[in-house]
């Protein structure tokens, strides 16, 4: 069963296409590995969430990546105006000295 793992801080890595040996309302049952057993993990969890679909998971993980846009456009704007402050008051203590 293919399962979709969209990442919720880290975008970079993109969506994650996971098979699952099986599934409950609220976990993924993922095989085991050549360095793992058989283990369960949250659908929805501070890291990541599994969807059913692609669909879904890139909905999701454009929304992400959109309010990450949108909080950097906010940042660069506030570390604009630190920086315009910081040439003010530098260039007035400039002109103090003259």
């Amino acid at each position: 069963m293919t399962k979709y793992k969209v990442p919720r801080r880290f975008l970079g890595s993109g969506i994650t296409v996971v098979e699952v040996v099986n599934e409950t309302d609220k976990f993924v049952i993922l095989p085991a590995t050549r360095y793992q057993r058989e283990h369960r993990e949250s659908k929805v969890s501070a890291y990541c969430d599994y969807y059913d679909t692609w669909k879904e998971a890139h909905r999701v993980f454009r929304e992400r990546a959109e309010k990450q846009v949108e909080i950097a456009k906010n940042e660069l704007i506030l570390a604009e105006s630190v920086l315009i402050r910081a040439v003010a008051a530098t260039e007035a203590d400039a002109r103090k000295e003259t």
